[in-house]
């Protein structure tokens, strides 16, 4: 008189409930590895690759901002009759 009796549709809603939980817990274990593993891998490699062409570029536009700006300078001096 003492058993306990499991209905049929509980017993089928725990197992899904555990398999649902497994499932989740390597989704979210993928997504981790992509996100902290994968992508950091990536952009590593990218800036290897393309991080020095990158800072050439930086480095040739600032020196070219630094010249237009001497040019206007020279120009504002010629035009104002400044000597």
């Amino acid at each position: 008189m003492g058993e306990i009796i499991e209905f049929p549709a509980y017993k089928e809603a725990k197992e899904k409930l555990i398999e649902l939980k497994k499932t989740l817990a390597e989704l979210v274990f993928e997504k981790d590895n992509l996100k902290f593993v994968i992508c950091e891998n990536i952009k590593t490699q990218y800036m290897l690759n393309f991080g020095s062409l990158e800072y050439n570029f930086y480095k040739a536009y600032c020196k070219y901002l630094r010249l237009r700006r001497k040019k206007e300078m020279i120009h504002a001096n010629m035009y104002h009759g400044y000597s």
